[in-house]
């Protein structure tokens, strides 16, 4: 069907456009395996402590702005999301944008809400770095992926790194538009990995906890993909 006037007519989408499922996977799961077998979490993390001087990079104005301001992109996407998806329930020369709109507001709320916030950091129970026995604390340094007493540490997965993730989720509504589709797949990874790395830098995350992040963002926008049908009818087709 075409597009109604003034509209911008929807790419049909290909098999090639859809995204990807196992990669992703492997190369978590490879990752996770790099982490634990060369115990990457604990050397990672000593690049940024000393002895006599703690985690000096603490209260460099650089990491701190990360802190501060690196969720905001996100939501601010969020909200414009939410503020359309409003619109196009309002306005029949919107309800184009009512599917985009709703697939990232399910990803924020599956994503960085539901799965990383709401279960993995409230029950996981992973000492942060700064409060472990290797970096001169009381708590037991607990391995990538080993539970431990719900209230015991919020460190596994990084909130804030799963905040700069999210900005890949127009990834998925940008398939059959390749370059447009990878520019934001890049751009979300390396905000995740940037504000991540500040996270680790300060002893609040692990190597893995950021790896994580990105694993469940991602695979929380491939779950939203399927579960609105975009494999099956572009955002914006009728």
């Amino acid at each position: 069907m075409s597009a109604p006037q003034g509209q911008i007519a929807p790419v049909p989408p290909r098999k090639t456009d859809r995204p990807a499922a196992w990669v992703p996977v492997i190369l978590l799961a490879t990752a996770t395996a790099l982490i634990l077998l060369f115990d990457l979490d604990l050397r990672f993390s000593r690049l940024f402590f000393t002895e006599d001087g703690g985690w000096q990079l603490m209260d460099r104005p650089l990491i701190a702005d990360l802190y501060h301001y690196g969720p905001w992109p996100a939501i601010a996407l969020a909200a414009v999301a939410a503020l359309t998806c409003l619109a196009g329930c309002a306005l029949r020369r919107w309800q184009h944008w009512v599917r985009p709109s709703l697939f990232l507001l399910l990803v924020m709320g599956l994503g960085p809400g539901l799965l990383i916030h709401g279960l993995f950091k409230a029950n996981f129970g992973r000492p942060r770095p700064y409060a472990v026995e290797n970096f001169g604390r009381y708590q037991e340094y607990r391995p990538l992926l080993v539970k431990g007493d719900a209230g015991e540490g919020a460190s596994f997965p990084s909130g804030h790194a799963a905040m700069g993730f999210y900005l890949l989720s127009p990834y998925f509504l940008l398939l059959a538009r390749r370059r447009l589709a990878r520019a934001a797949l890049i751009i979300g990874l390396f905000a995740g990995f940037l504000v991540g790395l500040s996270r680790v830098a300060t002893g609040d995350h692990f190597l893995g906890d950021v790896v994580w992040s990105a694993g469940l963002v991602y695979l929380s926008g491939l779950a939203v993909y399927y579960l609105l049908s975009l494999d099956r009818r572009p955002p914006g087709s009728h």
